[in-house]
């Protein structure tokens, strides 16, 4: 269900007049995080990263587009629903143990402590990895959503740091936006240490 509230949401953003809007964001966003060039591996990751910060996070006239979205709503239930997905959880997250079906996390910004569901499989995710994430809310449960970023495990006590004096300083997206920036110097060059990225 919760992969169809997103579809809804995909959709919706292709027919709100926010074009214009959105290639101005789409590239100051690259431009802050890392440039997209479309060989990066992580180039799917990262285009559904940017998409879920424009639905969940990009303010155009105060309000998100999901707030919007929710606006035109007029069933209650389907209401509840998409107001339940937009008390999501984006933060950096140590993975501390993988299951089956999914993961346990905690949250470096604040040591809050969750278990969410992997839409996509928990393949590729192990215990110990500092991710960029958000958590999605339905139904009683959290989902883990697909636009995770990696970054070099070494990187923790820098990450932890900088994060919690940015979520003190309510200045948590752009922390995230330098990181992902950071995340992909990483990917590129994989023989460095994190101590010179990070």
């Amino acid at each position: 269900m919760i992969q169809e509230l997103l579809a809804e949401l995909t959709d919706y953003l292709s027919q709100t007049g926010r074009e214009e809007d959105l290639a101005e964001a789409k590239a100051t966003y690259f431009k802050e995080s890392g440039g997209l060039f479309g060989d990066e591996q992580s180039y799917d990751m990262r285009i559904a990263n940017f998409l879920e910060w424009y639905i969940f996070d990009r303010r155009l006239g105060g309000s998100t587009l999901i707030d919007d979205f929710i606006i035109a709503i007029s069933d209650d239930e389907k209401r509840k629903a998409f107001q339940e997905l937009g008390q999501g959880v984006r933060s950096i997250f140590e993975i501390k143990k993988v299951s089956k079906d999914s993961i346990s996390f905690k949250d470096l910004k604040d040591g809050k402590k969750y278990v969410a569901l992997a839409l996509t499989g928990v393949d590729g995710f192990n215990k110990g990895a500092i991710i960029d994430a958000r958590l999605l809310p339905q139904n009683n449960h959290l989902y883990l959503s697909s636009s995770c970023l990696f970054h070099h495990e070494g990187s923790k006590k820098f990450i932890t740091a900088m994060i919690k004096d940015a979520y003190k300083r309510q200045e948590l997206t752009a922390a995230l936006t330098s990181l992902a920036n950071m995340s992909l110097k990483w990917e590129k060059y994989r023989n460095y240490k994190a101590e010179d990225i990070y």
